[in-house]
């Protein structure tokens, strides 16, 4: 047997091909946007990344890493390993496995979990407790103005650590086939003192959930290990939300079709309805409304403070909340269709006095 051969991992994709074109192209373009991975993993040139050979093709089409040298798993060597300062591993199935070999093969040698980080491979969830942080997840619908109501708890220094998944690296994570977000919240707390705060999007979640990786009594465990508090956001403008959802940071959108995002709509009061009953009997549990905080942010401070069993604020500090509103030129066109769009998916129509009712209302008022 090869030396590179006893550290191969399980594979998930047959070849380059195998990847969806649109992944495929999300992440040439992650990577030549932002340095992906090596700029959020913290890789340099005298490391070495090993991953799958559909992930070094990307790589290599955007350009980037500059010396880092690029392996498929069948490729490490021990000579190679002794010769590079640290070992990086970004697979799409079995990465924390393979970290973990390799740790066991060379217990000199410095292995990270490009994904995870580097106590990825070995955080014990029983034990999250004694990091001594105290933890709240945020859990965000998407487009919900979580960036706002991070920047209040920021502003009034309500925590000392915001952690996310980037948007941009959600992708990576929906690539993979085995992600554990239980683990990586598990080990981003690792080394961090004080108040920590997760800020996990609804979206990935309900994706995780649907590809059988996300395991509602393992994250209830982990909630209760850490006694972690939980905020979920919500957006009451379903127009806004879903227009900015389409927007995506163009520079100049066109006005989406109100009509065609019915659907998508549904889909997303469903999972909001899903996880609040799913979380809604913890006993530190919190709901929150984009509404709310920009409607009457003193007061949400100063429910987050109790919330966080804070000392009351001396001097509350409120940010401007226009990066998380709709402001293109079509916005009221928008409203305006989407309640047309809205009143039609129910069946529903104005009555004389400007009331809206069903058919059958109408009928029996005749």
């Amino acid at each position: 047997m090869a030396a590179g051969d006893q550290f191969q991992p399980r594979m998930m994709f047959a070849g380059a091909g195998a990847l969806p074109a649109h992944l495929h192209a999300g992440l040439c373009e992650l990577a030549s946007a932002e340095q992906w991975p090596f700029a959020a993993a913290g890789i340099a040139d005298t490391d070495i990344l090993v991953a799958d050979d559909v992930v070094i093709e990307i790589l290599t089409e955007a350009a980037v890493g500059g010396q880092t040298k690029l392996l498929s798993p069948g490729s490490l060597t021990p000579e190679l390993v002794a010769a590079a300062d640290r070992v990086f591993v970004l697979l799409l199935n079995s990465e924390l496995a393979y970290v973990r070999r390799l740790k066991q093969q060379f217990p000199e040698a410095t292995i990270i979990s490009a994904t995870y980080g580097e106590r990825g491979g070995s955080v014990d969830l029983a034990s999250v407790a004694a990091t001594g942080a105290e933890v709240t997840v945020v859990i965000s619908s998407p487009c919900s103005g979580s960036g706002y109501l991070q920047g209040l708890i920021e502003a009034n220094k309500l925590a000392d650590a915001v952690v996310a998944i980037k948007p941009a690296e959600t992708l990576w994570v929906k690539c993979q086939q085995d992600f554990n977000l239980v683990r990586w919240v598990a080990a981003k707390l690792q080394g961090l003192q004080g108040h920590v705060i997760f800020d996990l999007e609804l979206t990935l979640i309900d994706h995780l959930r649907e590809q059988g990786l996300f395991s509602q009594k393992k994250f209830k465990f982990f909630l209760v290990a850490a006694e972690a508090r939980l905020i979920f956001m919500t957006r009451r403008n379903r127009a806004d939300q879903i227009a900015l959802m389409q927007i995506d940071s163009k520079s100049d959108p066109v006005e989406p079709n109100a009509e065609a995002l019915l659907p998508v709509v549904l889909e997303i009061i469903a999972a909001e309805a899903r996880y609040e009953k799913m979380f809604g009997l913890l006993p530190y549990f919190r709901t929150v409304t984009y509404e709310e905080s920009i409607e009457n942010p003193i007061d949400v401070l100063k429910m987050l403070t109790t919330f966080f069993e804070r000392p009351a604020l001396r001097k509350i500090s409120v940010t401007n909340p226009a990066a998380e509103m709709l402001q293109t030129v079509w916005k009221d066109s928008f409203r305006v269709k989407y309640k047309a769009a809205v009143v039609g998916f129910l069946g529903l129509s104005k009555n004389e006095q400007g009331s809206y009712q069903t058919k059958t209302e109408q009928h029996h008022t005749k």
